[in-house]
């Protein structure tokens, strides 16, 4: 169902394809993990939500970023990397596990 409404939006709108990464890409996306792997615990709640099924990013690194920002980590069973796309029940889990934490944070 997901699949079928993105590549509706795209023959809408074909300029939000995007193509492979460039070399650009690729070096703000390190200085961004860089950037990442200084950053200090958050002064705000935080919510990170990891696949059980996650390949494109390592899982370990997800779980340790989380400790360390002081974030709440909640793992999707059977979910891969982008959540709010995927299949059901995923995807309702990953948007009752965001509603839970803006209601529980007064959002």
């Amino acid at each position: 169902v997901m699949f079928d409404w993105m590549v509706a939006a795209l023959r809408r709108d074909p300029a939000l394809q995007l193509a492979s990464p460039t070399l650009g890409w690729f070096n703000e996306s390190f200085a961004e993990m860089t950037r990442l792997a200084e950053q200090q615990p958050l002064n705000c709640p935080a919510l990170c939500l990891l696949g059980t099924r996650e390949r494109v990013v390592d899982p370990a690194a997800v779980r340790t970023a989380a400790i360390r920002l002081g974030a709440e980590l909640i793992e999707i069973e059977g979910a891969e990397h982008e959540m709010l796309i995927e299949a059901e029940p995923m995807r309702s889990q990953a948007w009752a596990a965001i509603d839970r934490f803006l209601g529980a944070n007064g959002f």
